[in-house]
């Protein structure tokens, strides 16, 4: 799993990652490859093989059609690719698809500390008289900046429910 230290109660969920958008991007790569290899080198070198230039009837030394066998060779490799193409595409899935989950949880948990943590200066504030003398001292209402936390407050509990919903 990668790292994530850089997510923050700050972090917008749409910075989290997209396995729809990892997968198009991998899906698009190996349609490329396919698009070239399947007709333009793998349907040639089988019919080659078959009934070509690379049959086993074409060319023969010492009874033996090593054409043919690496042409056959070839093929079974060019199989092999798209088996292992297969099974790297659902690898990359699997773990996009654990990776979101754990953004996510790291997202939420940053976000819920953040919501705890304006509380507690909510709290301070309005039941603390040394802070309220404090921000009177300093200029400030202690009911604004009650409003204002709470604002904040308002608008974490906000994107909590939008990394919820992730």
């Amino acid at each position: 799993m990668a790292k994530v230290d850089w997510i923050t109660w700050k972090t917008s969920p749409k910075e989290i990652i997209n396995p729809s958008v990892v997968n198009e991007k991998i899906f698009d790569y190996f349609q490329n490859y396919n698009t070239y290899m399947n007709p333009v080198v793998y349907e040639q070198l089988k019919h080659e093989a078959n009934v070509g230039g690379l049959s086993k009837n074409a060319l023969i030394i010492d009874g033996n059609s090593y054409a043919n066998e690496i042409a056959e060779d070839i093929l079974c490799k060019i199989d092999e690719i798209k088996e292992i193409m297969n099974t790297l595409s659902e690898k990359i899935n699997n773990s996009i698809e654990e990776q979101k989950v754990f953004e996510k949880q790291q997202l939420v948990e940053s976000i819920e500390n953040k919501i705890v943590s304006e509380k507690e200066k909510l709290n301070n504030i309005i039941s603390n008289v040394e802070i309220q003398n404090s921000l009177i001292a300093s200029g400030e209402n202690p009911s604004d900046v009650a409003y204002i936390i709470n604002d904040h407050i308002n608008k974490l509990s906000e994107r909590l429910e939008q990394a919820k919903a992730l």
